[in-house]
């Protein structure tokens, strides 16, 4: 859901079988095999750890971030960068920390 793909879409893009990802979706399948866990966390512009151990909002961004990425034009996605870079090499305001990362 995260890439905006159908599972159909999934299914054409990874050659994961639709039913496969419909059961991984809802939880009816939790051993899926890693080769098609690791097309559909590409697919979906996710890592296989926020798949497996959950997600949290900094990841829930991240992730999103990553799929539009991966989505985007490359001269679009290299826009993109600049402006990223640009915000990071900007002074951080009380209203704007920035994150480290994980602690």
């Amino acid at each position: 859901k995260r890439a905006g793909m159908t599972q159909v879409q999934l299914h054409a893009k990874t050659g994961v079988l639709q039913s496969t990802i419909s059961e991984f979706e809802s939880g009816a399948n939790k051993d899926m095999d890693a080769s098609s866990l690791v097309k559909l966390c590409k697919a979906a512009g996710v890592t296989v750890e926020y798949v497996m151990l959950g997600a949290v909002a900094d990841a829930d961004h991240e992730a999103e971030a990553l799929a539009l990425l991966r989505h985007a034009a490359p001269e679009d996605r290299e826009m993109a960068m600049r402006s990223l870079r640009g915000m990071l090499d900007r002074p951080a305001t009380p209203s704007r920390k920035r994150s480290n990362g994980p602690n």
